[in-house]
Formats: structure tokens, C-alpha cells, sequence
């Protein structure tokens, strides 16, 4: 990911401890390209999908087999999946980030948030001062649609689409879903160029949906 962004979700979780969204707990070390934490290494012929392949996936259900390597959350609420491919990092103590470097200054991303102790247990509220904290360190942020839905899967929560402008200049689409669950809070957010949404939003989308909890 361009430093540009890096500092982006940084700055933003800089924010979310200034609002006392969640508390420091124990610290992992970041993952590294061995993958200590239990996901596969290495890339195979049947872990990426090619404009040779006769069925490419279409939904976010197809990619599930792409998604060979975990990485898990320093805090140990959730473990994230992701294909060969892309590299996983952690930012603090609460924050997931996957992504991986298209052509030029495009890349594509997920930031995956867990917060042990969430500021409210109200889920418009959390959503809102979540929201509220990235919204100036996204530029040109516009908001399309929020709703009531079910993020990762089966969760209640806040989905909203938003597009904003980064320093490259190429708009981008930005989908989230906020939800509490077990009395945690958390926001699965991705970010990718707004032209190459038909080819790669089902497989972020996958990502998220696959995302595992801990009880």
C-alpha cells in the first residue's frame, strides 16, 4: 500500500483511541512473509483466477477457496483470510489491514477493525463517531447510501458506500459495515479503484464474509 493510505488508517485509528473506542490490550508481532499464524505460504497455480479461466468467479462465495493464508488480530477477536497474493499488516493493536499493488499508483485494500470495549453499545452511535473519524482523512469523501444490513455474513449492522479521491487522483469506491457483536465492536471497510469494482468487488467482499470470530 502507497504510504499515502498507510497514514490515511493510521491517522484514523489515532482518532478512534483519542475517543476511547477501545482499550490496549496484548501485542503480537506483526506477521512477516513465513505467516506464523497458522495461514498456508507459497502460491499455486489454483489460487489465483486468470482471463484464461473458462468460469471466473463471480460472487463472493466463489473466492472461497482463494483464501489460503489467516492472519489474526493482535487483540485475538478476529482472524482475516485472504488469497496468496496479498499482504497482510497490522496497524496498533485493533486494526487489520490486507491489500496489494495494481498497476501504476492503484492498489486495493481492506482495513478490518475489532474493538474490544466499544464507546457505545447504541449501533448508530458507534457507527457515527466510527464514521466521523475517517471522514477528514478522506478526501472528497461522499457518502452514496447507508442502510441497515448484515455485515461479515449474518450480522446486524450499518453498510455504507462512499466513494473519496486519494493522492493518485483516481476515484475510489469505499464500502463498510459496522456492527457490535458479543459485546465488541467492530468495521470491515475496503477500498478499490472505482473502474476495476466489476472485476475485484466480489472477492473483497469474500473476504470479509470469511472472517472469523473469536467466541
Amino acid at each position: 500500500m502507497p504510504r499515502s493510505r498507510a497514514l490515511i488508517v493510521a491517522v484514523v485509528v489515532l482518532s478512534l483511541a483519542s475517543c476511547k473506542l477501545f482499550k490496549k490490550k496484548h501485542r503480537y508481532d506483526a506477521g512477516s512473509s513465513s505467516d506464523p499464524y497458522g495461514g498456508t505460504t507459497g502460491s499455486s497455480a489454483d489460487d489465483t483466477t486468470t482471463d484464461d479461466d473458462p468460469d471466473p468467479p463471480t460472487s463472493p462465495a466463489d473466492f472461497k477457496a482463494q483464501l489460503t493464508r489467516s492472519y489474526p488480530s493482535n487483540n485475538g477477536l478476529i482472524t482475516v483470510r485472504y488469497p496468496s497474493d496479498w499482504a497482510a499488516d497490522t496497524v496498533g493493536q485493533a486494526v487489520i489491514q490486507i491489500s496489494r499493488q495494481l498497476t501504476g499508483s492503484e492498489d486495493e485494500d481492506l482495513t478490518f477493525i475489532s474493538i474490544p470495549t466499544p464507546i457505545s453499545e447504541e449501533l448508530q452511535a458507534f457507527t457515527n463517531v466510527l464514521v466521523g473519524a475517517e471522514i477528514p482523512k478522506l478526501n472528497g469523501y461522499t457518502e452514496i447510501w447507508r442502510k441497515n444490513s448484515k455485515c461479515a455474513g449474518s450480522v446486524p449492522g450499518v453498510e455504507i458506500e462512499a466513494t473519496w479521491v486519494p493522492p493518485n487522483a483516481i476515484t475510489y469506491k469505499r464500502w463498510s459495515c459496522t456492527f457490535l457483536k458479543n459485546g465488541h465492536g467492530y468495521s470491515f471497510a475496503y477500498d478499490l479503484p472505482k473502474s476495476k469494482v466489476s472485476r475485484d468487488d466480489a472477492l473483497l467482499k469474500a473476504m470479509v464474509d470469511n472472517t472469523k470470530f473469536t467466541p
